[in-house]
């Protein structure tokens, strides 16, 4: 039997032969729409149809969905993507959040402690850093992770690693120098 079922475009995706027969078939429309939506981001858009994909796979493990069409696919990268935006948001307003507090605390607990002073202007610097540059300063000198495990857990090599926290440092020097 083939996986597109006859004088349809639905694909029989409940066996293992008629999914790879769909990935195949339908991989290069899916990765299309991801690098469109990501802004060419190569890695981004994989992120993308790799979820988008698997998603499509664990439902058809439980039988939730048995025939897709190239549809199907790409309005799953397309809610990937979008899933993807709402979370980076939300978590743009938590660590602001976050931020805020920190700042509100430390200037209100600065009179009696000099460590507070210090987060005080440690949170201010790093608020003078893209997210990149604040998350790779955090995991290397707060958690005080190898430059290879942030690389790995950033999803880049470590020469660019090194490159970003360098970066980060002159331009947390350069925010220093400006208070």
């Amino acid at each position: 039997m083939s996986a597109l079922t006859a004088g349809t475009d639905q694909w029989d995706i409940a066996t293992h032969d008629g999914f790879i027969a769909y990935y195949d078939a339908t991989l290069r429309d899916a990765y299309r729409a991801a690098a469109r939506l990501t802004g060419g981001n190569q890695a981004s858009a994989e992120d993308v149809v790799h979820d988008a994909y698997l998603s499509l796979m664990r439902a058809a493990q439980r039988s939730d969905v048995t025939e897709v069409s190239v549809g199907w696919i790409v309005t799953a990268v397309r809610n990937r993507f979008i899933d993807g935006v709402r979370s980076s948001d939300r978590e743009e307003r938590r660590l602001q959040l976050v931020a805020t507090t920190d700042t509100v605390d430390a200037e209100e607990s600065s009179q009696h402690s000099p460590t507070a002073t210090t987060a005080t202007n440690a949170t201010a610097l790093l608020a003078a850093l893209s997210d990149r540059e604040r998350a790779a300063m955090v995991l290397r000198y707060v958690d005080d992770r190898p430059v290879a495990e942030v690389a790995e857990l950033m999803g880049t090599s470590v020469r660019a690693t090194e490159s970003l926290l360098q970066r980060a440092k002159r331009k947390a020097r350069s925010a220093r120098g400006a208070e």
